[in-house]
C-alpha cells in the first residue's frame, strides 16, 4: 500500500501543476508525456482495486413520483457485503411503499448490482486505459 502513494502524489501533482497556472501550461504540458500519464493512472486505478478485499456498508434507496421530493413512494434499505473474488451480496434489512415499485424497480436494480460486480464483469468498468480512450489534452483548462 505504501508503493501506491507516491504514485498517487505524481499524478495529484500533475493535475495540480495542470491546473495552476495558465500561463506556463502549454509549455509544460508538452513536456508531459501522455502514455505514461495514462500508465500511472492505470497503475493507481488497479492497485487500489487490487487492495480492496472486501467491505461492507448499509445503502438505502428511495424512490420519488410526480416531482414529489417530500414523500418517497419506496424505500429499502440493504446491507451490502463485496468480497474481491465474488462480488457484491445484498441483504434487505427493511423496505417500505408501493410493493410494485419494489418489485419492478428497487428488486432489479440489486440483481444488477449484483450481476456487474461479479467477477468476469466488474473488469468492464473499471476506470481504466482499457475500458475508455484516454488522451492527454495538453490545452489550458476550460472556464
Amino acid at each position: 500500500m505504501t508503493r501506491i502513494r507516491p504514485r498517487i502524489s505524481i499524478l495529484s501533482l500533475v493535475v495540480l501543476l495542470l491546473f495552476a497556472s495558465r500561463a506556463t501550461l502549454p509549455l509544460w504540458a508538452q513536456q508531459v508525456d501522455g502514455a505514461a500519464l495514462i500508465h500511472q493512472i492505470d497503475t493507481a486505478a488497479l492497485a487500489r482495486i487490487n487492495h480492496v478485499l472486501s467491505y461492507t456498508v448499509m445503502e438505502h434507496y428511495s424512490l420519488y413520483r410526480d416531482g414529489d421530493e417530500s414523500h418517497s413512494a419506496a424505500e429499502m434499505t440493504v446491507k451490502t457485503l463485496y468480497r474481491k473474488d465474488v462480488g457484491k451480496s445484498y441483504t434487505v434489512l427493511s423496505q417500505t411503499g408501493s410493493s410494485l415499485l419494489q418489485k419492478f424497480v428497487l428488486a432489479p436494480l440489486l440483481d444488477n448490482e449484483k450481476n456487474i460486480n461479479q467477477p468476469g464483469n466488474v473488469e468492464k468498468s473499471w476506470f481504466t486505459s482499457s475500458n475508455y480512450e484516454m488522451n492527454l489534452n495538453p490545452g489550458p483548462p476550460s472556464t
